[in-house]
């Protein structure tokens, strides 16, 4: 059964004068490079990993109501196809590289129960931010978690709302976490389980920076509404990623606008071992303490850890924004007023 999805909108508003209008967004696949351009309402991302860092350990706190409540979300994905102007879903054109995601959000748990099944539920707290990645090479790796972060960075959204989310274990019978495929994780365990969270809001605690050698019309703020948010156990249609990106990267926001946020490596290495998630190692990444039963685990006293793991999907609603005519003939009646004999064309 497919879980997802986690779906997103990215909306663009030039820095000119006056009001601006929704178009679709203009996104170049790979830069100055000939081909890779695409006009989209929707960017399709890959079905993928979401952890849960410190997320079992806020549920058991919260009832036993000592220690900490909050805990850090993280995940990553692989740009895959897109819906165009006329609401048609394409594959991606032939391009060099791969376009790529990550993200992080904090949480809080403000209720959680094990009466018949175990929930908990969660808010977002404002602290949060998302980046994507241009690479001239294909690495990413749903396994590994590796080739997520690095490459070109080519936006960066700070900030996150607040907004509900639920997690509900639906059987707390053990079984295998990984049932995509064959199983990659020999002898790591999981409970079965489903969650939703409320549409999140990234770029909300600054202006949020574009490449425009990439992002055509998201020259302005821009904000990702990730929406409609689903989660699920066991992974059955991806191989679930043993690394996390833990940080943003290194590179300064005049460095994406300028287009030289390039040379981002990795912090996840290539390496995977077949077995318990702690029988890897990620590098500089992060490689989750989930014991052998993943899952809300300290709710039941399972083999858990104080992190979990779940699958989920992403599906971005995207719009880039252009000038309102008449805000163009406003600052064309400007400039004339300047005594200026030549036109001037702005770009935002």
């Amino acid at each position: 059964m497919r879980k997802t999805l986690m779906a997103g909108v990215i909306a663009s508003v030039f820095a000119l004068g006056g009001t601006a209008s929704a178009a679709p967004l203009i996104l170049d696949l790979n830069g100055a490079a000939p081909g890779g351009t695409i006009t989209a309402t929707a960017l399709d991302w890959t079905q993928t990993s979401f952890l849960a860092k410190g997320g079992n350990q806020a549920v058991a706190n919260f009832l036993s109501g000592t220690g900490s409540t909050f805990f850090d979300i993280y995940t990553h994905a692989k740009l895959v196809g897109y819906t165009d102007e006329n609401g048609v879903s394409r594959s991606l054109p032939s391009f060099a590289g791969e376009i790529t995601l990550t993200a992080k959000f904090t949480e809080q748990v403000v209720a959680a129960g094990a009466v018949g099944v175990a929930t908990a539920t969660f808010v977002s707290t404002g602290t949060g931010w998302a980046e994507m990645f241009y690479s001239s090479t294909a690495n990413s790796n749903n396994i590994t978690g590796s080739g997520f972060d690095d490459g070109t960075l080519i936006m960066r959204a700070d900030g996150v709302n607040n907004k509900l989310g639920v997690f509900i274990v639906t059987d707390t019978t053990p079984t295998a976490l990984d049932g995509f495929g064959s199983d990659d994780y020999s002898g790591q365990l999981s409970v079965s389980g489903t969650g939703s969270q409320s549409a999140l809001t990234f770029g909300t605690a600054a202006t949020t920076v574009v490449d425009s050698t990439f992002l055509k019309n998201g020259l302005g703020a821009l904000t990702i509404v990730v929406d409609n948010i689903s989660l699920g156990l066991p992974y059955s249609t991806v191989d679930p990623s043993h690394c996390y990106t833990l940080t943003q990267s290194a590179a300064s926001n005049a460095a994406i606008v300028a287009g030289t946020a390039t040379g981002q490596t990795s912090e996840c290495d290539t390496t995977h071992t077949d077995g318990l998630i702690s029988a890897n190692t990620g590098g500089a990444g992060y490689v989750p303490v989930v014991g052998t039963v993943n899952g809300l685990s300290p709710v039941f006293s399972l083999a858990g850890g104080p992190d979990f793991l779940a699958q989920t999907d992403f599906n971005s609603a995207v719009t880039g924004s252009v000038p309102e005519p008449g805000s163009i003939a406003l600052i064309g009646l400007a400039l004339g007023a300047l005594g200026l004999s030549s036109r001037r064309r702005r770009h935002g």
